[in-house]
């Protein structure tokens, strides 16, 4: 009888790692879900940036709705240096003293205008700390399931601190060019009731 109690206890042993690395494998695709459903979102905060065409240090503001987004980058003493704002397909970018541009891709425009490149696309799937859909990808995740680090089309993305589940402060990498991203303010909206 001890016998058969001892094996008994050896086999809950045995299988509680691989029940606690199940819900730990499965982590990950929960807080997914929870992050994919924040489609309404704004944020405040600074950018720093280091490339081959120099350092800046901007402020920015970032509206999200669906697929539209407002992107404003300002300077340290406040003034607007550009305004970007569309979906993807259709941007339009207005820079201080300049006629506004229309164009079909974001990135290239603000590299157009300063010479580094912000991958605004994928960024803001990498602010909720996701990869973007669709697209290869490395991850790696904190024991709690938030993302620790991310590898997408060239870019390497740190998350070095979270607040309230959200990341507040990120490190994007690519070979010509290190963004800081340091987030001061989230304001989540609550998803529309559709009767």
């Amino acid at each position: 009888m001890r016998l058969i109690f001892v094996a008994g206890n050896l086999m809950v042993l045995l299988l509680l790692p691989a029940c606690i690395g199940q819900h730990l494998e499965n982590y990950p695709d929960v807080r997914r879900s929870e992050l994919l459903t924040m489609q309404d979102w704004s944020l405040q905060g600074k950018l720093a940036v280091r490339s081959d065409q120099g350092n800046a240090s901007l402020r920015f503001s970032w509206a999200q709705t669906r697929e539209k987004f407002d992107l404003i980058l300002t300077g340290p003493l406040g003034q607007v240096l550009a305004r970007v704002s569309g979906e993807r397909g259709k941007v339009t970018l207005l820079s201080a003293g300049n006629e506004p541009v229309i164009s079909e891709d974001v990135e290239s425009l603000i590299f157009q205008l300063w010479g580094w490149q912000l991958p605004v696309n994928q960024m803001r799937f990498w602010v909720r700390g996701l990869p973007a859909p669709d697209v290869p990808h490395d991850v790696d995740y904190h024991a709690d399931g938030s993302t620790r680090q991310l590898q997408q089309l060239g870019w390497q993305v740190r998350y070095l601190r979270y607040r309230e589940g959200l990341p507040v402060r990120l490190e994007l990498l690519r070979s010509e060019v290190k963004l800081l991203l340091v987030v001061k303010e989230w304001h989540l909206q609550e998803p529309a009731n559709h009767e």
